[in-house]
């Protein structure tokens, strides 16, 4: 088993409300890299499903 920091800890204490979400990253041949995102939620960052949360040139 994996040891967690005492902040996650905290976090999962204290938290009652969690969404998951997956994140696919492309490395395309141009050495482009897009990050895409599975959920569509508020999370501090201009962030939606089927949009990249980072084009990286």
């Amino acid at each position: 088993m994996k040891s967690a920091s005492s902040s996650l800890i905290a976090l999962l204490e204290n938290s009652n409300q969690f969404v998951m979400v997956e994140t696919y990253t492309f490395t395309l041949a141009s050495g482009q890299v897009l990050v895409f995102t599975s959920g569509d939620q508020p999370n501090g960052f201009a962030v939606s499903a089927n949009q990249p949360v980072a084009s990286i040139t």
